[in-house]
């Protein structure tokens, strides 16, 4: 499969971002793809993302953080079900 030829803004905000990772002590791999720029990016209308709202509200509330579960067991003995 043929790579599509980037934009010189995707580019150069892959630069920044790998110079900035790279200065934090970071690794970053070589064969990551570049993220597409505003030119090619395709944005959501409001109506689109109020229609998504719902269901993100739903996925983050149902969700467990993890960090509750690791602090209890971890911190506090053994792990104990919620009631």
């Amino acid at each position: 499969m043929a790579a599509h030829p980037r934009a010189p803004d995707e580019l150069a905000r892959t630069a920044r971002s790998e110079a900035t990772l790279r200065a934090r002590g970071v690794k970053v791999l070589d064969s990551l793809p570049v993220i597409a720029g505003e030119t090619r990016s395709l944005r959501r209308t409001d109506r689109a993302v109020a229609e998504r709202r719902p269901g993100a509200m739903i996925a983050a509330v149902k969700r467990k953080p993890a960090t509750a579960t690791w602090g209890r067991r971890c911190c506090s003995g053994p792990a104990r079900r919620a009631t």
